[in-house]
């Protein structure tokens, strides 16, 4: 279990280096992102995979933080959960 919990809760992501349209108000920090896997974690031990996973996909949930979103691997690499496009869940990556 703790490999695979491991392994999907796996990253977030900063859009803020890839979209420079971004002002730097605007960027998570390296501090916000790390809080916010945590975040995620503990969530997912709170509420279980199913209800975690419709959060974390939610655009406008709590896992979404200015440039920042949470993004959920499984060992295989498909994606469970991904805070910025729903479309990629599923898919091997």
């Amino acid at each position: 279990m703790k490999k695979v919990f491991t392994g999907f809760v796996v990253c977030c992501f900063m859009l803020g280096g890839a979209v420079p349209v971004f002002s730097a108000e605007k960027r998570g920090t390296a501090t916000e992102a790390e809080m916010m896997v945590k975040k995620a974690v503990l969530y997912i031990k709170a509420n279980g995979r199913e209800r975690a996973f419709a959060e974390i996909s939610n655009p406008k949930g709590r896992f979404v933080h200015r440039d920042l979103y949470v993004v959920a691997y499984d060992m295989n690499g498909v994606c469970l959960a991904h805070g910025f496009n729903q479309k990629m869940v599923g898919k091997s990556l």
